[in-house]
């Protein structure tokens, strides 16, 4: 699913939004560029290969692909320790089919499953430079029986579940991000694995870290954006019952 475009629109700069998905069960990743009007211009003259004005599903479908795979060289993902493979599954490419048009976003997503855990501890790093960089977004959300607690940026507290910097993004040191998540595991009916893979670009599925028992214990979600690093400390804690 594609993120919502909170990152208002560039004329010369482009933006970047990160929707990190919590849930039970695993993690949804939804990786979004979006290419400002002059940025944008210039990049759909470059995908209109054949030079018909026209921008095809393979010709955007390509950029997508070669988009996803410079990000994926950029972001690590592991959980308790266990790297995840990343693979940005389902791409969209969104905005007028029109070789000469302007700004245009690209969706990407990556979707992990893990175990069911009353706490959890993982590790998201990011360090792809957007080019001519405007606005970084980064928004969390809670599924079905999450509650976050807290979440903030070198001591800096998030508004709204959501962080936002302009221009490239500072180095900002440990502890960074820290971001505190209650789970009530009886609301595991809400789960979040398997995604729905329908769409172009869509693959094999999501990634899977095995075994039940295999994690738990507090965590630590780390975003390493380009520019410098922010720290994510995720605690998934199991909600007491009444």
């Amino acid at each position: 699913m594609p993120a919502p475009a909170h990152v208002a629109p560039a004329l010369d700069d482009n933006h970047r939004h990160l929707k990190l998905s919590v849930f039970a069960d695993g993690l949804r990743l939804v990786y979004t560029v979006f290419f400002g009007q002059v940025p944008g211009a210039a990049q759909r003259r470059a995908i209109d290969a054949n030079r018909d004005g026209v921008l095809s599903d393979d010709e955007t479908d390509s950029f997508a692909r070669r988009l996803a795979d410079e990000v994926t060289a950029q972001v690590q993902v592991s959980a308790d320790g266990v790297a995840l493979p990343v693979e940005f599954a389902q791409r969209s490419v969104g905005g007028a089919a029109a070789g000469t048009a302007g700004a245009f976003s690209v969706d990407l997503v990556a979707s992990f499953c893990l175990p069911p855990a009353g706490a959890r501890r993982v590790v998201l790093r990011d360090r792809f430079a957007v080019p001519r960089p405007g606005e970084t977004e980064l928004h969390l959300e809670p599924g079905p029986g999450i509650t976050v607690t807290s979440a903030s940026i070198g001591g800096v507290r998030a508004k709204g579940n959501a962080f936002r910097f302009a221009g490239p993004v500072p180095a900002l040191g440990e502890p960074g991000l820290a971001l505190e998540v209650a789970i009530d595991a009886g609301a595991a009916g809400g789960v979040s694995c398997p995604p729905p893979s329908s769409g172009r670009g869509a693959g094999a599925g999501p990634a899977s870290i095995g075994g039940a028992g295999g994690i738990g214990g507090l965590g630590v979600l780390a975003l390493a954006l380009a520019g410098g690093a922010a720290l994510i400390v995720a605690r998934l804690r199991r909600r007491a019952r009444g």
